[in-house]
């Protein structure tokens, strides 16, 4: 299988890579299975239905600028699934696939994601922290969990931590799901054992294939443990739904 050359480049734009790693470094489902015609016989990329995923921006799309998720498929000889959404920037494809029955079906060995290296549209630190845990997943084992319901505008509790466990850090993450689909704007506020909270504004794109889902990791600033949850809604809203609050092994 003919090899791929890789380059890694460090994001100058983007601080927020450093908050996170330690390193500078409406739409329904829209994914593209691209087909190989041969296959090699046995090897890294066996296994899996789709073994590469390309996510990014028109420069990827099966019939986009540069076709990259055709060009892998013709240079690897297997198939390749082309997550890519034109006019979402860097983060709306990526966001949409891995919040999506796609992924939570099939994990694929290489997730490719492409931006455009001259482009000032790039992932912000709140974009980090909900891409992240996504990649991980939903946790079978939640430290607490409970359902919910939206009344108007008002913030609802959805979860009371404080007793639970001691959690505070990127390791711990929120997971909630609600069927309000018209709901593209939640503002989610953590409270701290230490009197301090955290409010965190969130905002669907259109081009974000949005199927009510969301993962946010907790803030590594904050020393308290968390105590309590809150969301609340952009617009009146009467939706339903179920939180988590997990915590990552790593």
């Amino acid at each position: 299988m003919t090899e791929l050359p890789v380059e890694l480049r460090e994001p100058a734009r983007v601080p927020e890579y450093k908050k996170i790693c330690g390193s500078a470094l409406d739409i329904q489902e829209s994914f593209r299975p691209t087909q190989a015609t041969a296959r090699d016989g046995g090897g890294l990329l066996d296994e899996t239905h789709f073994p590469i995923t390309v996510v990014g921006t028109s420069m990827s799309e099966l019939y986009g600028t540069h076709a990259l998720a055709d060009r892998l498929m013709r240079a690897s000889n297997v198939n390749v699934l082309d997550g890519a959404i034109s006019a979402g920037g860097m983060v709306s494809s990526f966001l949409s696939y891995v919040i999506g029955q796609d992924y939570a079906r099939e994990k694929p060995k290489f997730l490719i994601w492409e931006h455009e290296a001259d482009s000032t549209n790039l992932a912000k630190e709140t974009d980090l922290r909900q891409l992240i845990p996504a990649v991980k997943g939903e946790c079978a084992s939640p430290v607490v969990s409970s359902s919910f319901a939206f009344n108007g505008s008002a913030d609802v509790p959805v979860l009371q931590v404080e007793g639970q466990q001691r959690l505070t850090g990127h390791d711990t993450f929120l997971y909630f799901s609600q069927d309000d689909k018209t709901l593209k704007k939640l503002t989610i506020r953590f409270e701290y054992t230490d009197g301090k909270s955290e409010q965190v504004n969130l905002e669907r794109s259109l081009r974000v294939n949005d199927n009510g889902r969301y993962f946010l990791e907790l803030s590594g600033q904050y020393k308290g443990d968390l105590k309590n949850v809150y969301i609340m809604p952009g617009q009146p809203s009467q939706g339903k739904g179920t939180a988590k609050l997990c915590v990552s092994p790593g």
